[in-house]
């Protein structure tokens, strides 16, 4: 992949896909062959010629596979690789100028049999530095027939000596544009849907070739897929683009049956009349009804979009009727529509943040939140009855951040507050944030990257604990993932698989990035009224997940301080036991109680022991917890 320039943005991105499982490479590229003295031909940039020395760029490989950077990978691309290129110079896919053009073909070279496309290719290095390629490529650019930049080079040069893969290994959308469906099937000797957006959705790599691109123009169905996966934007940026144009259409009286008989060729290309008046025909000059005089349909079109936006604020946005081939090219350049649609994306994280009485750690808290690398997040606060001054900070900061909701109720406790979050979050995943911790500044960036990459339903990452009285960090084993070292960096899909150390995992819901929808699937809730909430919503999440993905990564920071719930000596300790009650029942009602019967047990008598231990003196807690043992194994204070 080849660019003339790359942004510094882009660069960090590219950065920061570097893992154990891929790295990613920037190679600095001198144009030592002097390739600016070569005219640029149609969109394609002349970096696209980079490609003629790809052998020598990359002398330590034998081979590589080369993609434009205008392509989607929609599949798994191993057995593209793996072929074999039987002394061949590369493995690529016919491209169908050889059906719609033959003259062009027979130009490049009277002697090659197809025609290929250089966008994706399967290269055989090792040869192309034997037979000195590199040369004859740039050779055949400056003295020969060029009308496709690099790709005629590569035709003539490699002149048959390829292998030609199946056809979903480069799809190319500008092919619909030329042929129908059936005539690309006649030639591939492939079969295809006639719905437009799977047959693009059922490519292997999707190429999104040609002047006009789905980032900037409106262009149904590729639009539609492209923005899956584009971190910037989302598809919910249309805005109902479809309906506005057809009611465009209806302003002007456009006329199907009129066009149709007037231009009866585009009965034959298969297009909807919409379609290609917006696309062809007005630039053409053609009439949208009998009584039309000729003018700038598309420019009254445009104008008249930000308009309908500014005036449906509140309306829903979609773009979902894409198997009634949309409306496929609609400009949206006009940088106030497009900046009003970015701000109306939906949040990508909804972070949750309980708070009560904070007012010493909150603008810490705040300041960690809002300015996150990323930046499409919602920040939802609960203040749960704060009798200091918390609330007045949070108004400020709202003031200043559009992002930040305040939502006020009576003291009720953090799981009642985080609850009133999870039933007011709109984000695709939720980041649990206690109000006296702060993040790192890259943590929702990080986290939402690999959660879309890896479509986990949890991701888990290590907690970095703050002594706030000896103002320094520390290590506690639950917080580092110690009993998860082994499944560092690899994706879990039960909770079979950690079942010995299901009890030694920290149960806190702060280093822990759900989805959403896996939330509301399970009808995750925390229990209210009490402490150790965090405990019954961390083994309902736990037994049902359908994918874990575990870090090695400290994300969070979490303070410890002497007058927190955690760190405080009180009889809510004993809370403790109902709340062990409340995890039972839950194992019971997942139908895995007897699997785990012996652990649980030993786990209530463990923290029942532990925590009785911290509050009342020596002897009262030997008898206390010789009585609650006994007790407890007849059966009697399972429930107390």
């Amino acid at each position: 992949m080849f660019s003339d320039n790359i942004s510094k943005e882009n660069r960090i991105s590219l950065q920061k896909l570097n893992n154990e499982n891929f790295v990613v490479k920037i190679i600095e590229v001198n144009d030592n062959k002097d390739y600016s003295s070569l005219k640029q031909l149609r969109h394609v940039s002349r970096s696209s010629l980079f490609k003629f020395d790809i052998a020598e760029i990359l002398s330590k490989h034998d081979k590589v596979l080369y993609l434009d950077s205008d392509v989607l990978i929609l599949d798994n691309l191993e057995k593209l690789y793996n072929i074999n290129f039987e002394n061949n110079y590369a493995v690529v896919v016919k491209d169908t100028l050889s059906m719609t053009n033959p003259t062009h073909v027979k130009k490049v070279s009277p002697k090659i049999d197809f025609y290929f496309n250089t966008g994706v290719m399967l290269l055989n290095l090792e040869k192309m530095r034997k037979d000195k390629i590199s040369n004859k490529l740039l050779s055949f650019r400056k003295n020969k027939f060029n009308k496709f930049m690099d790709q005629d080079a590569f035709n003539a040069i490699f002149n048959n000596d390829v292998i030609y893969a199946n056809i979903k290994y480069n799809f190319l959308n500008a092919y619909l544009n030329y042929s129908t469906i059936t005539e690309i099937e006649n030639f591939y000797n492939e079969k295809f849907s006639s719905n437009e957006c799977e047959l693009y959705e059922n490519a292997k790599i999707l190429h999104l070739g040609g002047l006009e691109k789905p980032w900037s123009t409106m262009m149904g169905s590729l639009t539609y897929i492209y923005l899956k996966y584009s971190k910037y934007y989302s598809i919910e940026i249309t805005k109902n683009i479809q309906e506005l144009i057809n009611k465009k259409m209806e302003k002007i009286n456009f006329d199907k049956s009129y066009y149709l008989n007037k231009y009866p060729h585009i009965k034959k290309v298969g297009m909807d009349p919409i379609e290609h008046y917006i696309k062809y025909g007005e630039k053409e000059g053609k009439y949208p009804n009998k009584n039309a005089e000729f003018n700038s349909i598309r420019r009254k079109i445009n104008n008249t979009i930000e308009l309908e936006k500014s005036q449906n604020e509140d309306s829903n946005i979609s773009f979902r009727n894409n198997n009634k081939n949309p409306i496929k090219y609609t400009t949206i350049n006009h940088p106030n529509i497009v900046e009003k649609l970015k701000n109306k994306l939906p949040p990508k994280i909804s972070v949750i943040i309980p708070v009560y009485n904070a007012e010493n750690y909150l603008n810490k808290c705040l300041d960690s939140v809002i300015n996150q690398s990323l930046k499409n997040f919602e920040i939802i606060c609960i203040n749960d009855g704060s009798t200091d001054n918390s609330l007045k900070i949070l108004k400020e900061y709202a003031n200043k951040d559009k992002r930040i909701k305040i939502i006020n109720q009576e003291n009720k406790g953090a799981g009642a507050a985080r609850n009133k979050g999870l039933n007011t979050a709109k984000g695709e995943y939720i980041e649990f944030v206690d109000s006296d911790d702060w993040l790192e500044n890259n943590t929702l960036d990080y986290l939402y990257s690999l959660a879309k990459n890896k479509n986990t339903d949890i991701i888990m990452f290590k907690l970095r604990p703050w002594n706030d009285k000896e103002n320094k960090f520390f290590k506690r084993n639950d917080y580092e993932l110690s009993a998860l070292k082994k499944y560092f960096n690899h994706e879990l899909y039960s909770h079979h698989e950690i079942k010995e150390e299901l009890f030694n995992i920290s149960v806190s819901p702060c280093n822990k990035f759900y989805k959403k929808d896996f939330l509301d699937n399970i009808h995750a809730k925390f229990p209210e009224g009490t402490i150790f909430e965090d405990n019954p919503f961390f083994f309902q999440v736990i037994l049902n997940f359908k994918k874990l993905f575990i870090i090695d990564k400290y994300l969070y920071n979490r303070r410890v301080r002497e007058n927190s719930v955690i760190t405080s000596k009180d009889e809510r300790y004993f809370g403790y036991i109902p709340i062990m009650n409340h995890v039972i029942e839950t194992f019971k009602e997942n139908k895995v109680y007897e699997e785990y019967e012996t652990k649980l047990l030993n786990h209530k008598i463990s923290s029942i022991k532990y925590f009785a231990y911290k509050n009342i003196d020596e002897d009262s807690y030997l008898i206390i917890f010789f009585l609650y043992v006994l007790f407890f194994f007849f059966g009697i204070f399972i429930y107390v």
